[in-house]
Parts: C-alpha cells; structure tokens; sequence
C-alpha cells in the first residue's frame, strides 16, 4: 500500500503486523485530510508472515484488511491478542482480534472507538491504551494523549497534556515511564505510569 507507517511484531516473533495510510487501487471513499484535496483510498493493515518473508516475500501476506482513513500506527497488547491501530482520517482507534486476522477467518475488526482530532502514535502499557491526539491539521501548540482502559476501551480522565503534534510514544526500558515526542513543537516529554492509575 501507499505510505507504510506502523510496524507491530507479534510476542512469538512469527507475525508483523503493517499499516499503510491508503491502499493502491481502492474505491474514492475517504475524504482528505483537513478538508483540502482529493478524496483517496482507505488504508490498511497488514499481516505478514515473517519467515516466508525472508525467503519468498509474494506469498508473506496472510491477511490484508481496510483500516479506516489513513491508518497510521499499530501496537499490540502484551499478549498480542488484539492489534490497536489509529485511523487518523476518521479520529479512530480501530481494535482488531489477532486470531481471526493470522488465521483469515471472520470480520475481524472488534470495534471502532472514537479518539480526539487526527490520532497518530499508539501504544499499550500498564493496562491503558495511550493515543497522541495530534491536531496535525489543525495547528495547534497543545494537544492531548488520550487513555483508555485495554480491556473496556473506555476513556480515562482528560489525557495527558502534550506539545504540539504529539507523534510517537515509548515504553521507556524500565517499564515505569513513556516518552512523548511533539513533533511541531520540538519537545519530549515523560510520563511516569503509576501517575496514571
């Protein structure tokens, strides 16, 4: 697909899990981003195998599934179960059962929840959800990163307050802090977790 963004690896190593922002070839049915612009393809997720990848890279695709408008990033919960992707064009976290996409079985998209303005970075952490609200669009200077509960998916408080366009989120190596980038403003920020219960 067009733009490849997000890369996820399954915990067992054998799976990666791709975004692309819009799919070659698809119907007209996303408006752009910001309202300027023609309309374009929706994105996708892909999943790919990794061993046949390293050998015979036509056949590694398992599934390839829509994902909204512009599918950007992807992160899986610990373990693996579900894939949380945010659908920037649609202002979306889109969640989608793991079983059904490796084994090509079934709808698998659990459910669509609604985020803050163009949604970009993801990540699973502490039993929340974290999203970079990132306004890319709008131009302003304070954003938000969203919580959600993983296993409700219900929202957490108001959010972190961010810089501007809050871009990609880390699970520092101590497993205790995320680091936030704000791409406009040029700034990172950390955030300790236990702050977040």
């Amino acid at each position: 697909g067009a733009a490849p963004v997000g890369l996820a690896v399954s915990p067992d190593g054998k799976y990666l899990y791709s975004t692309s922002e819009v799919e070659r070839g698809g119907s007209q049915e996303c408006a752009a981003e910001g309202g300027n612009g023609p309309r374009h393809a929706p994105g996708a997720l892909r999943v790919i195998d990794i061993a046949k990848a390293a050998g015979d890279a036509s056949g590694a695709v398992v599934r390839n599934v829509a994902a909204g408008c512009n599918a950007v990033r992807v992160a899986l919960s610990a373990g693996g179960a579900r894939a949380f992707v945010t659908d920037r064009g649609e202002n979306a976290l889109l969640v989608f059962d793991t079983a059904r996409l490796v084994s090509n079985s079934g709808d698998p998209l659990v459910t669509k929840v609604k985020t803050g303005s163009a949604p970009v970075g993801v990540l699973v952490a502490a039993g929340h959800v974290l999203v970079t609200n990132s306004d890319r669009f709008g131009g302003g200077t304070h954003q938000t990163v969203q919580l959600f509960d993983e296993k409700t998916l219900v929202p957490q408080g108001a959010g972190i307050i961010a810089g501007g366009f809050p871009r990609e989120l880390s699970l520092m190596p101590d497993g205790k802090h995320v680091r936030i980038t704000n791409f406009a403003t040029q700034t990172v920020e950390t955030v300790d977790l236990a702050s977040l219960q």
